[in-house]
């Protein structure tokens, strides 16, 4: 065992603390999947329905990347300017949610 030092003390405390908050965060998820219907999840920003598959690309490390679009079609603006309707005709943004870049989703099949 290493001679306790600042440093080492600090760094024991802080993997205490980073493991109680993950156990904190997976008792939290668990709770609001489970109290929460998927309309209301995606209210909250927890989920988002109604996606499909656009493309599938290999990434860093050879890790599959799946780019997901919505799969409800939004009505299209009928505008007198050319350059606004290519804009519409692009892709539809989807809703808003708190899932950012690295997080950690599950994909599932319809129910």
């Amino acid at each position: 065992m290493e001679p306790s030092t600042p440093i080492s003390d600090f760094i024991r405390k802080q993997r205490q603390l980073i493991s109680l908050e993950h156990v904190a965060e997976v008792e939290e998820s668990q709770e609001i999947r489970q109290n929460y219907n998927k309309s209301q999840l995606e209210k909250k920003g927890y989920c988002i329905n109604k996606l499909k598959i656009d493309k599938i690309s290999t990434g860093l490390f050879g890790r599959t990347v799946i780019t997901l679009i919505s799969s409800i079609p939004k009505p299209s603006k009928i505008s007198n300017n050319p350059e606004e309707d290519t804009k519409s005709n692009q892709k539809d943004r989807l809703s808003a949610s708190k899932l950012g870049p690295g997080d950690i989703v599950g994909v599932f099949d319809k129910d």
